[in-house]
């Protein structure tokens, strides 16, 4: 019985110590992580992307990321892509959508070339390179 009282006394007091410890660390924590790329920041995009801007306008963990599209070339544009994904028994469903006006020299463009297989190969070509690294 003497030794069942000093062994929670014991670890009734370390438990206090360790409170007492983590009473003392920071408010606020940061994590960074950097690497070094063998090329100059100009040369880190290509030619293929544009100009513009992206927001994060919404997060929610483990299930979607919407951000918001600014583009100012090589054409005009503001869009709202989407990443949503899906818990499907030992893997994830993960599904990019990009939505946002369709301006008239758009839909002139949609008679002679179809948007969402141009958009769609970009698409798949991410999500591939997403699966790729994932499943390492």
């Amino acid at each position: 019985m003497l030794i069942v009282k000093t062994v929670s006394i014991a670890v009734a007091g370390l438990l206090v110590a360790l409170l007492g410890l983590a009473a003392t660390k920071a408010d606020t924590f940061r994590v960074q992580r950097t690497t070094r790329i063998q090329a100059p920041p100009e040369g880190e995009g290509n030619g293929k992307v544009g100009k513009g801007r992206m927001e994060i306008t919404d997060a929610s963990p483990l299930s979607k990321v919407t951000i918001k599209l600014d583009f100012v070339r090589p054409i005009e544009g503001h869009n709202v892509a989407e990443f949503t994904l899906k818990a499907e028994g030992d893997s994830t469903g993960v599904t990019w959508a990009m939505q946002g006006p369709n301006p008239y020299i758009a839909k002139v463009m949609s008679i002679f070339l179809i948007m969402d297989n141009m958009r769609g190969k970009e698409f798949e070509t991410g999500l591939a390179n997403l699966k790729a690294l994932t499943e390492k």
